[in-house]
Order: structure tokens, then C-alpha cells, then sequence
């Protein structure tokens, strides 16, 4: 079951994305790589915060506090930095 819905999200019409409790990205699909310009194998590993995201840290520091609090959303909304 966890194949099959690996497969889905790396090729489903939509941001995938995972990370870990320090930021990393775990996980991105193929669309999301294709939307910011940088291949699945430059994401994965690198810091989605500073690598994607332009706010002087802002919704990194929001990120952690909520992993902290325990209080995680499944779902976040932001705008993205592309590699352009």
C-alpha cells in the first residue's frame, strides 16, 4: 500500500512534499520539482526553508514551533522561491 501511494505522489498534478523536524525535504514529487526548477535529487536533502522559501525564516521559525507544540497541520500554504 505504501508503494502504490508513493507512486501516486510523485506523479499526481500537485505539490508533494515532505520534511523532516529540522526542515529537509524527505520527499518531493516530480511536479513540485518541475514547478521550482530544481531536479527531485537537488530538493531531496536539501533545507526546503532556505532553499524554496523567501521570508527572512519566518515560516521556518512558524514550522518548528509548531512541531514543537505538537500542533502540526497536515497542510501549509506559501509562496515558493523558484530556482529562476
Amino acid at each position: 500500500a505504501e508503494e502504490r501511494f508513493r507512486a501516486v505522489l510523485q506523479h499526481v498534478r500537485a505539490v508533494a512534499l515532505t520534511l523532516d523536524a529540522e526542515g529537509t525535504v524527505t520527499f518531493a514529487n516530480d511536479y513540485l520539482a518541475a514547478l521550482v526548477g530544481w531536479s527531485r535529487a537537488e530538493l531531496v536533502g536539501a533545507n526546503w526553508f532556505e532553499r524554496c522559501v523567501d521570508d527572512g525564516g519566518a515560516l521556518q521559525a512558524a514550522y518548528l514551533r509548531m512541531l514543537r507544540s505538537g500542533e502540526m497541520p497536515t497542510h501549509l500554504e506559501n509562496e515558493i522561491r523558484t530556482r529562476d
